[in-house]
């Protein structure tokens, strides 16, 4: 039958879409529209197998896998099949294997006495989809009181981290399953010392293969084990010689579960012993109970510890350790833990030949760690000994026999940084010059020496001995600056080294880490500069400088520390010392900068103070540049808990000679904004915001008015009141006006024309003396012409001299209203005389 006849017979079954496969190739058609072609495979799972092919999320994809065929035929992003029944599936695109994955899935049933299977890594009938990335996994469910326990030991299983991948891409994950959460024991490589699990009521085991990938048959036996209240047990079985194991707690690097149990059983072989170290711990924040470790032998009782407490590191024999996590406050990073278990035994010893004959001033020290048990024992030349010295141009042989890396600590102590003969130092690459007078002492870089490459143990620790010329200080010069460390600081350092800053005779002065606000500490003493590795790292891989170092004028201070304060992280200061405290008579000063519009709280943590026998103790705050100190105070006096200051500034510290006790400090240095610059400057803002509102609302209403006003005309009104358009009341009228009303009226503008008129002023001899005549004292308005006078010269007296000016003037008194006439101003009334000249009169009337 040709295809055009069996799509018409399908059309008239009402068939619109069929599939036909010919030579094992997949092609689909859809009425007129064909789709590309596809794989096809019949399936047939073992029994009791369920296989689930799922298209991947996120691929954007519309490719999908068909199952069934004829009328039972279906597609979707998934399908799920069960054995033994055999179906054809086939999928819509060319190349699903990138698209699609496979999932084989038993399920192991156990009783209290017996299981159902073991785990059997077989392909189960997943073999015509070995181009897929697959999945196979184990269900494994307890109907009894006992645990699941899984025998790992035909291959072994090493555990990994959750991101590492496996050699052979083979990689396994263990999961127990709780009432309210699904927990990851660990993921996992075949091969390694992980030989069994016991798991409680219902776990899975997984095994996942890449695309391609040959999947390797093995067989783990499944049994019933002891009923455990932890939420697994791993076993870890330790062969004869040296192992070391990594494990990480479950969830790793997430948190360990809430309030659980976590427990590992090693089985060591006679004459071993074991040492644990903890590579990274993430502490919970516990709100009922604490985290912790515990340690079981057969022949003795639990050894619980800590999480910081110093772990065991001769263990002799089988042990068992114990996860214990806390009710965690779930704010905060919950518990993880990665730590290594080291097993050795009796050995051949390790040799190492130190040879410093060509390394003048350059002497090595090894020493044994509380770590190392009795089994660790160091021999220089044949003598056994707790620790040994290489001293400078000598040739030492060094043996170790069972010794760990973390049982030895490994010293140099190069040559002096100043001296006065020429040699090769270990403080820098090249010569050290004679360096007597200070303007000879260039800058130097504390560099790492060659090490030899023997030692079984990393380099810990290298001390410098720095010697400045007479009269002389040294600097230490940091890149990034240094940030004081204290009790309980060292893990918020950053980097492989902290620094440990001594005197020469080993007055500690302080330990510091890279980065932070201390730019340079001086110091008028001989002194030792100690680089520590941080968390077990080896010095020998540090290639940058450790720290700068040179040599300046004698300074008025025995220490002092240069502080710039740059954010708000308060900032810890603890006095030179330690817990002796300073030095009798000793003194140390920290310039701090402070940034501007901000202000810095000095706040005293601690202060301990001596009884003193000669002098005093004194504690000073000063602004830089200023000679008023903000606050000073003796050890007979009562102290302040904080100051604040409001720019840069000195902190001052003196020791006496104590009789009796110590001096010793601890400061916090904290930058606060200013509130009164943020007071001002906000309300000048609002001020600015309302003058230009207010302004903006004057224009417009004035604008606005401006066009609703009439225009304005003059009108004259001939009975001598003058008022313009548009007034809401008359004008008032001259009855009215009070401008003829006075407050007061002083005494010479009432008297005195009775005044000049008298005989007093008749016989005033400086008015006889005025060949003018003028009035004297008078204000006279100028109105551009002389007036006539209204003295004595003019006859019939003042008034008739008015009248007459007023007629030569053209004017007329009795002039009828409604006729036109120029306005005159009145003449002022008279003022009380003044005390000035008359010249001044005159220049101020004008």
């Amino acid at each position: 039958m040709t295809s055009s006849k069996i799509g018409l017979v399908l059309q008239l079954l009402g068939v619109t879409s069929a599939v036909f496969v010919v030579s094992g190739k997949l092609k689909r058609s859809k009425k007129e529209n064909v789709f590309p072609e596809g794989l096809a495979v019949t399936l047939t799972p073992d029994q009791g197998t369920t296989f689930n092919i799922s298209r991947r999320e996120l691929t954007g994809s519309k490719c999908a896998v068909c199952s069934g065929g004829g009328l039972r035929r279906s597609c979707s992003s998934s399908v799920v099949l069960r054995g033994p029944e055999a179906t054809p599936v086939d999928f819509t695109c060319p190349s699903p294997e990138g698209l699609f994955t496979v999932r084989v899935s038993r399920e192991i049933v156990c009783t209290s006495s017996s299981c159902s299977e073991d785990v059997r890594q077989t392909d189960s009938g997943s073999r015509p989809l070995q181009s897929f990335a697959r999945t196979f996994s184990w269900t494994l469910r307890a109907s009894g009181p006992g645990a699941l326990l899984l025998d790992l030991s035909p291959t072994g299983l090493t555990q990994i981290q959750p991101a590492q991948a496996c050699p052979d891409q083979h990689t396994y994950s263990l999961q127990a399953f709780q009432s309210t959460r699904t927990v990851v024991l660990g993921t996992y490589c075949r091969g390694g010392s992980l030989s069994g699990v016991q798991l409680p009521r219902l776990g899975q085991l997984s095994l996942e293969v890449p695309g391609g990938g040959e999947l390797e048959p093995a067989v783990f036996p499944v049994a019933v084990g002891e009923d455990i209240k932890s939420l697994a047990v791993v076993t870890v079985t330790a062969p004869g010689g040296t192992l070391s194991t990594e494990l990480f707690s479950p969830n790793y690097p997430d948190g360990f579960p809430d309030d659980d149990l976590m427990e590992w059983r090693f089985a060591v072989q006679p004459k071993h012993s074991s040492s644990i170290t903890f590579l990274a711990v993430s502490r919970p924040r516990c709100l009922k109970k604490e985290a912790g470790v515990g340690y079981q032998r057969s022949s003795s009782g639990v050894l619980v510890l800590g999480l910081d407490d110093p772990q065991p590191t001769r263990l002799t024999g089988s042990f068992s350790l114990t996860l214990r996590n806390c009710e965690v406050d779930l704010k905060h990073p919950g518990l993880s833990l990665h730590l290594l278990v080291s097993t050795t035994r009796g050995s051949p010893p390790a040799l190492c030949r130190v040879d410093l004959r060509n390394r003048r001033g350059l002497s090595l020290h090894i020493e044994k760690t509380p770590q190392a048990g009795p089994d660790c024992e160091l021999k220089l030349n044949s003598d056994v000994l707790q620790e040994a010295t290489a001293l400078s141009g000598s040739v030492a042989l060094l043996a170790f026999q069972s010794c760990l890396p973390h049982h030895l600590l490994l010293t140099l102590y190069p040559s002096p940084c100043s001296t006065t003969e020429l040699y090769p130092s270990p403080c820098s690459t090249i010569n050290f010059p004679e360096c007597s007078v200070l303007k000879d002492c260039p800058a130097v870089s504390l560099t790492i020496p060659p090490m030899p490459s023997c030692f079984p143990t990393p380099l810990h620790r290298i001390t410098w001995l720095v010697r400045p010329p007479r009269h002389a200080a040294v600097e230490l010069l940091p890149g990034g600056g240094l940030t004081q460390l204290h009790p309980g600081d060292h893990h918020q350092c950053h980097g492989n080294v902290t620094l440990t800053v001594a005197e020469g005779d080993g007055t500690p002065i302080g330990q510091f880490c890279p980065q932070g606000a201390v730019g340079k500490v001086q110091v008028h003493a001989n002194m030792t500069i100690t680089a520590n590795a941080l968390q077990g790292r080896d010095l020998r891989l540090t290639s940058d400088p450790v720290i700068n170092i040179s040599f300046s004028q004698r300074i008025s201070e025995r220490y002092i520390f240069t502080v710039s304060l740059k954010t708000a992280r308060p900032l810890l200061l603890s006095t030179p010392g330690g817990p002796a405290g300073m030095k009798p008579n000793a003194t140390v000063s920290w310039m701090v900068t402070v940034p501007p519009q901000v202000h810095a709280v000095v706040t005293f943590l601690e202060v301990s103070q001596p009884r003193c026998s000669r002098l005093h103790t004194n504690i000073q705050v000063q602004c830089l540049g200023s000679l008023e100190e903000m606050y000073s105070r003796r050890e007979d006096e009562e102290p302040s808990t904080h100051v604040t200051v409001t720019r840069s500034f000195y902190l001052n510290m003196s020791n006496c000679h104590p009789e009796t006790g110590v001096f010793k400090a601890v400061m916090e240095i904290t930058l606060r904004e200013d509130k009164l610059v943020t007071t001002i400057l906000g309300v000048v803002g609002a001020l600015l915001v309302v003058t230009v509102t207010g302004l903006a609302v004057v224009c417009l209403v004035r604008r606005k008015k401006k066009k609703q006003l009439p225009p304005r005309v003059s009108i004259y009104n001939p009975n001598g009141t003058s008022f313009l358009p548009g007034l809401h009341a008359n004008p008032k009228l001259h009855e009215d006006d009070e401008a003829h009303v006075y407050a007061s009226i002083e005494d010479t503008a009432l008297y005195g024309p009775l005044l000049r008129d008298g005989p007093l002023l008749r016989d005033d001899p400086l008015l006889r003396d005025d060949p003018s005549g003028a009035e004297m004292d008078t204000h006279r308005k100028f109105t551009g012409t002389t007036p006539p006078s209204s003295g004595r010269g003019a006859e019939g007296g003042p008034e008739e001299g008015a009248k007459e000016g007023a007629k030569e003037g053209g004017a007329e008194w009795g002039a009828e209203v409604g006729t036109y006439r120029p306005f005159l101003a009145p003449p002022l009334p008279g003022r009380p005389a003044s005390h000035q000249s008359s010249t001044t009169d005159d220049e101020v009337s004008v």
